[in-house]
Formats: C-alpha cells, sequence, structure tokens
C-alpha cells in the first residue's frame, strides 16, 4: 500500500527512506541514468509488510547513457538544459548547466535535510533567496530548525552526512550513491543485505 509520509519523521526512518532511494539512485547510475529531478513528490513510498520501501519515480528529465560502462558511478556529464525543481537543484546545474550524477546526491541530501527538520534547508517564499542560499550557504544545523533534535543522538552525524551531500562543489560531495548509502547504514548498524532497489520509471504525459 502506498504510503503518504507526514513530516518531519524520526532520524531514523529519514535514513532508512533514504537508504532507499539511495540504492535506487545507485542502481540508475550505475546503468548510465541520471534523474536531474529528484524531489519527494517523485519518490514513492510503499509499505510491503512491516517495511517500509521507496521506489523512484518520472525520468522525464533523466538523461540516458546507452553506452555507459558498468562502473561508470557519477562521472557521468553532460551538457544541456538545467531541469529540476526549486529547492532541489545543485547549484552547479544552474552555474554551469551540467548533468552529472552528483547532483542527484545533492537532492538525496535535501530529501534527508526535510524528512528530519520538516522543511527544505533553505526554503524561502521568494525563489530568488532560496536559490541563492543555495549558492552561498551550507545547510543549517538541523537542531536550529527542531530544536527538541538537540538530544537526539543521531543529529550530528546526520549533519554531517548532509553538509557533505549538499557540498556546492561537486568534488566535495560523496563518491557515489553507494558511498552515501554506505554512511548512512553505518549511523544505524545496518549491513548491505537487502537487492537493489530498481528505479522505475513513471509514465510521462507528452509536453
Amino acid at each position: 500500500a502506498k504510503i503518504v509520509v507526514a513530516l518531519p519523521v524520526a532520524p531514523e526512518r529519514a535514513i532508512a527512506l533514504t537508504i532507499q532511494i539511495l540504492r535506487a539512485l545507485g542502481y540508475a547510475h550505475e546503468r548510465g541514468i541520471v534523474h536531474r529531478d529528484l524531489k519527494p513528490g517523485n519518490v514513492m513510498v510503499q509499505s510491503l509488510g512491516a517495511e517500509e520501501h521507496a521506489t523512484l519515480l518520472d525520468f522525464g528529465f533523466a538523461k540516458f547513457f546507452a553506452d555507459a560502462p558498468a562502473n561508470v558511478e557519477n562521472t557521468l556529464t553532460v551538457s544541456g538544459q538545467a531541469y529540476g525543481t526549486r529547492g532541489y537543484i545543485a547549484p552547479e546545474v544552474l552555474g554551469q548547466n551540467t548533468v552529472d550524477g552528483r547532483a542527484d546526491l545533492y537532492a538525496a541530501g535535501v530529501i534527508l535535510f526535510e524528512l528530519v527538520a520538516g522543511r527544505r534547508p533553505f526554503y524561502a517564499d521568494d525563489p530568488v533567496d532560496e536559490m541563492r542560499a543555495a549558492f552561498t550557504q551550507m545547510p543549517p544545523p538541523l537542531a536550529s530548525v527542531r530544536s527538541e533534535l538537540g538530544d537526539e543522538p543521531l543529529v550530528g552525524a546526520l549533519d554531517k552526512v548532509i553538509a557533505r551531500a549538499m557540498e556546492r562543489d561537486p568534488a566535495a560531495r560523496f563518491l557515489s550513491a553507494g558511498e552515501m548509502n554506505g554512511t548512512l547504514r553505518a549511523l544505524i548498524g545496518e549491513r548491505e543485505s537487502a537487492p537493489a532497489v530498481k528505479a522505475v520509471a513513471a509514465p510521462t504525459a507528452a509536453a
């Protein structure tokens, strides 16, 4: 059954959901696909028994590299239009007009922050202000947005994960979805045992 995730959620649940998202991103990146529009609206969460599973939807903006080697990781880059959604677009996509798998990791960092904090890191009524903040600032500590998180043992570590995923310089981010995933799994003591979640492209209406 499909689940509507009400924000904010507990850090442990946020980590578990982000792990699922990163597994799907890793599956796509290894096959030469960069999503380019990762956001909560493109993540479907389902209840399968006692577990939650996240699936990526709507690859309408994705870039496909049919001849990409299997070990391509996040080295894929292509010039083109800057696609994406306000609040989740990595700075380099707007600044350099390029597409790179690390832009998906930036968006995953935004989603992780939003799951725990209940809002985007740089949310502002004016979209220009929000974009300017993404170009000039690092995400605030989670406890500065939700003071009750100050006593949560995972929050300090999550701040570091989010900050690295959302580095303005793509080279300073995680090298791959798998590396970010492994860092989050280590926070909750989980070993990689479940099969990768397949990235599913939902039907997209013609423009």
